[in-house]
Order: structure tokens, then sequence, then C-alpha cells
């Protein structure tokens, strides 16, 4: 469980530090495939008490930055309208 905290935990940051689209889906990806796993550990017919007291520690609600493609739509047009005017 320490494991998938910890991975978790490493692709929010990378999520919400995000500045390309592509980066945001990976890290959303690997999330997702995380949130899978720990939703296996919650769906067997007997669910470990220390499993169910880690959940709300290891899969909290995403924060704005971390679900927001502003900065990484912003970051891409900046690029785009600077690459213009470099040629």
């Amino acid at each position: 469980m320490q494991r998938l905290k910890k991975d978790i935990g490493t692709w929010r940051n990378v999520l919400r530090d995000a500045t390309t689209i592509a980066t945001k889906v990976v890290a959303q990806i690997f999330i997702t495939d995380d949130l899978r796993l720990l939703s296996t550990l919650l769906s067997q017919p007997i669910v470990n008490k220390t499993v169910l007291a880690m959940i709300p520690n290891i899969a909290p609600p995403l924060t704005a930055a971390e679900s927001s493609l502003r900065w990484p739509l912003q970051h891409q047009f900046t690029l785009g309208v600077h690459g213009d005017h470099t040629e």
C-alpha cells in the first residue's frame, strides 16, 4: 500500500506540474492504472482494515491544478506564438 501511495503521489505531482498535454495524458494513464489496482483490492470479499484506513490518504480527489488543462494549453500556445516570430 505504501508503494501504491508513493506511485500515485508521484504521478499526481507530474500531472500538476505538466506543461504539455501529452505529459498530462501519460500521468493520467498511470494514475488510472493505479486506481484500477486499488479498486481491485477494494472489490475483494474481505477488505483489509489497513487498506480501508489508507484510502483517503492514497486517492483524494484531484486538485484544480492537477485536473486543469489551462497551463499546458497556455504553454503550447506561447510556444506556438514564439515559434512563429523566430522565422
